[in-house]
């Protein structure tokens, strides 16, 4: 016996020390991930965006760079930063059904099973459409009654209850078929369509509409650019906007996009532009940049951002680019083309951030994300566009990031100069300390 519990008890220390090494309950705040096999999509193509045509089209005031100077589509600049400002059309008219999604049709089958083994009586579902539109319905109904004073009964309604449709059918005991189609028209909104139907009798209908998320037409004020889709803001119809876009080095091909239900994972096909502006080309002159990423997220009201940090360093500290730090100093003091330019900290919703690196010392760099504050608005799904060399490109996202989360994004390896897409370090190497999200620098 004694000499069993001290086989024993060698066993004993060491889960016991294994479970010492466990986190603590307080690590789980710093929210971090290991590096994950992300999606990303390197041949988006929304080349049909170059030209295409509009009914509603997004006017453009000006173009300026940053001395103030103006514009116009085919110059060639020497700066990387433009300003454009417009308005945005009334796009709610008669246009946007021909120019949205294609129909989706609901399907509801309210089985009232046999007489002896009554089934549900009722299917239901919700639709919501953004614009004034004609709501096809058709319905059958069949079976042997046996019990209860009506058919079926169906009921198109709002979410106040107000109804907008019904169809009822009185039927007696017996054999009984019904077949009707109907039309109604229906304002913007969410809707409830509800059918019961009696017990051994089937009722299926069919309900067709063009989908939108309710509400005035839920559209999207976009940036389309040389292939990529940037987010600025609701598209208020008649509004002003202003937007600063950072051009890469060569061609660029711009418009102003009013999308209606943008959708951060529908980037390729999108088939329901609601108003485009004129095809802008712009040729910039600047220095080849290294490497460029640019995050942007689907919803106002909310703080996202980007981190850029060096071979070696970790998130938040000298060798990490972000709000607190957007000019750094790195590599030969001597030169600023080694070190990374983040353009704005944006903190009201939707981005996009930039970074450029235009030539970066040897090393593994890394793309970090972090939700620094929701602001009340939600969940942020976030996409991250990376360009090395002006020439590879890969879209990561889109990633639904909650309060505080952090996104390890990518690795980015540089070899004589060469920048290339690598795996990024786990979170022990970009984190001095579990604590030390707890420290982020305040927003001035």
């Amino acid at each position: 016996m004694k000499k069993f519990l001290l086989s024993i008890v060698p066993i004993l220390v060491l889960l016991l020390l294994l479970g010492g090494c466990s986190k603590d309950s307080d690590d789980g705040d710093n929210n971090t991930e290991e590096p994950q096999s992300f999606y990303y999509e390197p041949d988006i193509d929304n080349s049909f965006i170059d030209t295409m045509t509009s009914t509603d089209t997004v006017q453009i005031y000006s173009m300026t760079i940053g001395s103030g100077d103006s514009i116009y589509s085919g110059d060639t600049v020497d700066t990387r930063v433009i300003n454009i400002s417009g308005v945005i059309p009334d796009y709610t008219g008669s246009s946007a059904k021909s120019l949205t999604q294609s129909d989706t049709t609901i399907s509801l089958h309210a089985d009232g099973g046999s007489c002896m083994n009554s089934g549900p009586w009722n299917a239901s579902d919700t639709f919501s459409i953004d614009f004034t539109q004609t709501i096809s319905v058709s319905q059958q109904h069949y079976g042997v009654m046996c019990t209860g004073a009506y058919g079926f009964q169906i009921v198109i309604k709002d979410l106040a209850g107000n109804r907008y449709w019904t169809r009822d059918l009185e039927q007696s005991i017996g054999m009984d078929i019904d077949t009707t189609y109907g039309s109604l028209n229906l304002p913007p909104g969410t809707y409830v369509i509800d059918v019961s139907t009696v017990t051994g009798t089937d009722t299926y209908v069919s309900l067709t509409y063009t989908p939108g998320t309710g509400g005035a037409l839920g559209a999207m004020l976009v940036v389309y650019q040389n292939g990529n889709l940037y987010p600025i803001s609701e598209a208020e119809a008649g509004a002003d906007y202003s937007y600063t876009i950072d051009l890469v080095r060569g061609g660029n091909t711009i418009r102003i996009l009013v999308i209606g239900n943008f959708d951060p994972s529908a980037q390729l096909d999108i088939a329901n532009i609601l108003g485009a502006s004129d095809i802008i080309d712009i040729f910039c002159m600047t220095d080849e940049i290294a490497i460029r990423a640019v995050l942007s997220w689907q919803i106002d009201n909310s703080d996202v951002d980007l981190h850029f940090v060096s071979p070696n360093s970790t998130v938040w500290s000298n060798g990490d680019c972000f709000y607190g730090n957007k000019t750094p100093e790195w590599g030969d003091t001597l030169s600023t083309l080694d070190n990374p330019i983040l353009d704005v900290d944006n903190t009201s919703g939707y981005g996009p951030e930039t970074m450029v690196l235009p030539s970066p010392y040897d090393g593994l760099y890394t793309v970090v994300i972090h939700y620094f504050s929701d602001h009340g608005g939600g969940d942020a799904p976030s996409n991250l566009v990376v360009t090395l060399n002006e020439t590879t490109q890969r879209t990561y996202g889109p990633k639904t990031l909650t309060d505080g989360q952090y996104w390890i994004v990518t690795g980015i390896n540089v070899t004589a100069g060469v920048a290339e897409f690598a795996s990024a370090p786990d979170s022990l190497s970009l984190f001095e300390e579990p604590a030390l999200a707890r420290r982020i620098p305040a927003k001035k």
